[in-house]
């Protein structure tokens, strides 16, 4: 391969990852627009997701993966990861708002970073330690210090386990995504992220209108299957602390989409501590990106 085309690919696989990045910030409008339990809510986007996927890969003529140990792995495994970050990310959504969500789980790069000397993907340096407590002044002011039990603190707190769950997520799928196509993978994920909520549809309330039922079907074929599949595809060419450091920019897109749709606008301490939190990751990727 050429020097251009290999620069064509890498500059492809950008633009693949800003949309699906773009894609990611809108799925947590979905959280407020179909008022379902989070684990129903999630089961039905990794259901939608995995029944696109699976069509879009016949209809393709797609090669599959025939190891079935991998697949166990990534269906049951990672799946299940996937299933108890958007669990997380849709709780913190709902029981604060679409910034408080976000903005927590933007905070992902930095536990990429932490976790990766565990995947054998880089060793942790005294500028990550640093901007790793910087990240957590950005979210001591966020902190609801009047009313450390309410639903606000609580949004907060899931929100990092939706944070730490993604970033142990991203780390798998570098090391997988090679053996897998973008769709086969996302693909596996989904209907094990499918198959780990099952118990919710015998648990939670269906109650929904049919405007609601409609955004539950974009939430898993557009924002989840199409924007899931155009991630993973991006980690064969991007590294994958570049591709954080893109992901950063998912508040941006969710606080913009939340705006025009909701109405919902942060808060000041929202907005210095996600200043803070961002900048945080941005320059601390910036510095692995160096290194």
């Amino acid at each position: 391969m050429s020097i251009k085309e290999k620069q064509n690919l890498k500059n492809s696989a950008y633009w693949q990852l800003q949309f699906a990045v773009m894609l990611f910030g809108g799925a947590g409008l979905f959280a407020k627009l179909v008022p379902l339990e989070p684990a129903l809510l999630v089961w039905g986007r990794a259901a939608w997701a995995a029944l696109f996927l699976l069509l879009w890969m016949l209809l393709r003529h797609d090669k599959w993966q025939d190891n079935l140990k991998d697949n166990l792995f990534v269906s049951l495994l990672m799946g299940t990861i996937l299933a108890v970050h958007w669990v997380a990310f849709f709780k913190s959504i709902q029981l604060a708002n679409v910034a408080v969500g976000v903005l927590t789980f933007s905070s992902f790069p930095l536990f990429t970073i932490l976790l990766a000397p565990l995947f054998r993907q880089g060793a942790i340096k005294l500028g990550t330690l640093f901007f790793a407590l910087f990240s957590l002044l950005g979210l001591a002011i966020m902190l609801p210090f009047r009313d450390l039990r309410g639903d606000y603190m609580l949004g907060i707190l899931w929100g990092l386990a939706s944070a730490l769950s993604f970033a142990l997520l991203t780390l798998l799928n570098k090391k997988v995504a090679p053996k897998y196509s973008a769709f086969e993978l996302a693909f596996w994920q989904n209907a094990g992220a499918t198959l780990a909520l099952l118990p919710a549809v015998f648990i939670c309330n269906w109650e929904a209108t049919t405007l609601q039922y409609t955004y539950w079907g974009l939430l898993g074929v557009v924002f989840t299957g199409l924007s899931h599949s155009l991630f993973v595809g991006s980690l064969k060419v991007i590294p994958v602390q570049q591709a954080s450091l893109m992901v950063a920019l998912e508040p941006v897109y969710a606080i913009v989409w939340a705006l025009l749709f909701l109405g919902e606008w942060p808060i000041c301490q929202e907005f210095f501590g996600g200043v803070i939190i961002l900048s945080a990751v941005s320059l601390s990727m910036g510095q692995g990106s160096r290194n």
